[in-house]
This record gives C-alpha cells, structure tokens and sequence, in this order.
C-alpha cells in the first residue's frame, strides 16, 4: 500500500499533474479576464475579477512548483540553464521553449500588474497584459506536444475543455458591449 501512495506522489506524478493544473489555472485566468469587459456581467465583475486574480495566482503557484519539480526530477531532470534559455533543452527542446517562453510573459504579466500597475500608464499596462494570450497558447502547445499523456481520451478531452472555454469567452466579449465606466460632471 506504501509502494502505491509513494507512486501517486512520485515527482513524475507531481511534474504532470502541476503542469496541468498550471494549465487549469491559466485558462481560467485569461477566460475570466476576458469577461471583465463584459456588459451581460456588470453586476458580476468584483466575483469575475476576484476569480481572475486568484486563478493568476493559483498558476502561478502551479508553475513554480512545476518548474523546480522539473529541476529536481531524476529521471528527465531540466538544468536551470535549460530552463531559462528557450529551446536550448537536451530534451524535447521546442516544446520546453514554448514552456519557456510562456513562463516569461506570465512573469512580464504579473509584474506589470500586482508590481506596476500603479506606476504604469494604463495604455502600457494594457498592451503587456495583451502578452496573456500568447501565454496561453504557448502554455496549451507545451502541454500538448511534451505531454506523455496527450494521447489519452481524458488529456484530449480536458485541452479540448480548455480551448472550448476560451473561445466561448472570446466569442461572448466579441458580441457584447463593453462595459463603460460612467462619467459625471461636477457643476
């Protein structure tokens, strides 16, 4: 029975599931970002935005783990080198640079909002925020090309889940009217 709880947790279990999760909490990160601006949710967006937030911080949280998962790993092991560079990995180097590359625009994002919002002008914030797109995309390539499980009926079916879930979103904010913010006089 210990053999098969040390299995469940072995770090090439834990490598696959925070690497989905990642995915998980990106998707919905940049779902619900995009529903920020959406006029059918206007009385929801302190939930939809909280939601956004705490789903950034939740892939966050998920990289990171991932990532020294990958460094720690005996099998496959990433050297940091590996890591940092994109697609200078010995192994699957493409995919590990998409990996990469995604990795730097969540990181371009989250600095610019949690850290810089405040000193950036809002034009600015916006077009870094803009990197979130080609952060998911790179993110969902990554996982589909690398991923030892991509072949089977439930990995396909949870990237098509992901990819349904943003264009459905996209689809949603392209057809509504944005949310405008009000502007009064004083007189």
């Amino acid at each position: 029975m210990l053999d098969n709880i040390l299995e469940i947790f072995s770090i090439w279990n834990m490598i696959r599931l925070s690497g989905f999760l990642a995915l998980f909490f990106i998707t919905f990160s940049a779902g619900f970002g995009m529903l920020s601006k959406v006029s059918c949710l206007k009385k929801k967006k302190a939930l939809s935005h909280f939601i956004h937030l705490s789903s950034a911080w939740g892939s966050a949280l998920s990289l990171l783990f991932h990532l020294f998962l990958l460094v720690v790993d005996t099998y496959q092991p990433f050297t940091l080198i590996e890591m940092l560079i994109p697609f200078n990995a010995n192994y699957a180097p493409f995919a590990a640079g998409l990996g990469t590359l995604a990795f730097y625009f969540i990181i371009i994002i989250y600095l610019t909002s949690d850290f810089g919002m405040k000193k950036l002008k809002r034009n600015t914030w916006k077009k870094f925020h803009w990197l979130a797109i080609p952060a998911w995309i790179f993110s969902l390539a990554h996982g589909v090309i690398i991923g030892t499980d991509t072949a089977t009926s439930w990995a396909i079916s949870y990237y098509l889940v992901c990819i349904f879930f943003i264009l459905l979103i996209g689809l949603v904010r392209a057809t509504q009217k944005p949310v405008v913010k009000s502007v009064t006089r004083r007189g």
